[in-house]
């Protein structure tokens, strides 16, 4: 597995925003085990936990399990997590059934996630055993079947606005004020995150927390969720084929809220950063089933 990412942020402003990048090693963790020598399996079921080990709940996801020796669907899923992150597949095999296999096949699992308007990474098996073209059974068993899935490409950014008010190059000041006649007056950042490619709309949008808690008061209310990859798909979902992968690349705006009136606000620019997560495709062609 060749796999790197890294978050380049570019300064332009007066402000020096912390974005801090969460995330484990884990690319799968097993939940259950069948404690018998099951000779098919008609039901599958999967968890997806994200990098602080929070499950994915009420998420629009695509996956599949496919067998790269048999060049087959085995089983698919498209549409949304329930309130534990859990989802149920469709077995597309005949008899609706998933035998045991004792063949040596090989096997590849994509799953992906629909969100800010885009189909993303969030876990596939060519990330740790690409060069052998898929994972084996006992792999698949273990850790894509009735098992819960760490989302290895999914990451939480935490943004905070700090200022340098005496110019020594230290940004060490939060950027917050709170009138100190009216606790109810408070001037806090605010962070916009758009698509660097079409900045019209931001996907997500967070004020800062405020409040008497300086430490925090310039620290986003909200983490922000993002994969490290874009994929495109084929229009078959079921016969899933990832066309392409890209790196993500995020423009972000922080703005400082300036008190006026009882929900109003005069909302300056203090801010502009470019934010590319890069992920290297452990293999090269268009063969990401």
């Amino acid at each position: 597995m060749d796999m790197n990412r890294k978050i380049v942020l570019g300064i332009l402003a007066i402000l020096a925003l912390a974005a801090a990048f969460v995330a484990t090693v884990p690319v799968m963790a097993t939940s259950y085990v069948p404690y018998y020598a099951a000779k098919e399996y008609k039901e599958i079921k999967g968890k997806i936990i994200g990098p602080c080990g929070e499950p994915l709940a009420n998420e629009q996801i695509l996956a599949v399990i496919w067998n790269v020796t048999g060049n087959c669907a085995m089983a698919y899923f498209e549409g949304t997590t329930d309130d534990d992150g859990e989802f149920t597949y469709t077995i597309l095999q005949e008899g609706s059934v998933i035998p045991v296999d004792t063949s040596g096949s090989w096997y590849n699992v994509t799953i992906l996630i629909y969100k800010y308007g885009k189909w993303m990474l969030l876990n596939w098996t060519k990330d740790f055993n690409a060069t052998l073209g898929g994972i084996d059974w006992d792999t698949l068993l273990n850790g894509y079947m009735n098992a819960t899935i760490y989302a290895g490409h999914w990451h939480s950014l935490n943004f905070t606005a700090m200022t340098d008010l005496d110019g020594d190059g230290d940004f060490e000041t939060p950027l917050f004020f709170e009138d100190p006649e009216n606790s109810d007056k408070e001037d806090i950042a605010h962070f916009k995150v758009y698509w660097n490619e079409s900045r019209d709309e931001p996907i997500w949008e967070s004020d800062a927390n405020g409040g008497s808690d300086l430490a925090h008061s310039s620290v986003a209310k909200e983490l922000f969720n993002i994969s490290d990859a874009v994929v495109e798909v084929s229009e078959d979902h079921e016969c899933l084929l990832v066309e392409d992968v890209k790196n993500v690349t995020l423009y972000k705006e922080t703005y400082w809220k300036l008190w006026k009136n009882p929900e109003e606000t005069l909302d300056v620019l203090v801010g502009k950063d470019l934010i590319v997560l890069n992920y290297t495709l452990p293999v090269s062609g268009k063969d990401g089933k």
